[in-house]
């Protein structure tokens, strides 16, 4: 029997992930005033700072610009 604590849906996170985007998005010129936005809101200055917990809404907010 699998009894996995996380919900099936949601796939794990990972920072290099989460920096990969990043990197992605800050290529795009005009970007790093919304990735700092981002970093802002979930009280980090830079991408290590982040949360675990908060991978995923990062995740989303990224896919969003």
């Amino acid at each position: 029997i699998d009894v996995t604590p996380e919900a099936p849906e949601a796939p794990e996170i990972t920072i290099e992930q989460i920096r990969e985007m990043f990197v992605a998005k800050n290529n795009i010129k005009g970007n790093a005033p919304k990735l700092k936005a981002i970093l802002a809101e979930f009280g980090a200055r830079k991408v290590t700072e982040l949360q675990e917990k908060d991978f995923p809404e990062v995740l989303k907010r990224l896919e969003e610009i």
